[in-house]
């Protein structure tokens, strides 16, 4: 069930993202992934702090956002114009993200 709903997730994740690469950064593209995933938020909402052989669904979330973010052009262009690391802005991007999807 775990590996059903990151697939699910991932799916919606990298249309979330292939968006930014045509049309540049937008937040509130965040909410289309919260809409492909309400069908099955009972099994989410059950799944997500479940530890399970030391992996959980809220690790897969986490896992398959940062990769996005990490491989991001607009986000490694902004990183190296700020001179901010990209590993600390895919972590703070990932974890508000999270925050607010869930």
């Amino acid at each position: 069930m775990i590996e059903e709903q990151a697939t699910i997730f991932q799916k919606a994740v990298q249309v979330r993202f292939a968006n930014d690469v045509q049309d540049g950064f937008q937040p509130e593209r965040l909410a289309q992934i919260v809409e492909a995933l309400l069908p099955n938020r009972k099994a989410i909402v059950a799944l997500y702090h479940l530890n399970v052989d030391e992996d959980s669904l809220e690790r897969r979330y986490h896992q398959i956002i940062h990769e996005m973010v990490v491989q991001n052009q607009t986000i490694k262009k902004y990183a190296k114009n700020t001179q901010v690391s990209l590993e600390y802005l895919s972590d703070l991007y990932t974890n508000i993200a999270l925050t607010q999807i869930m």
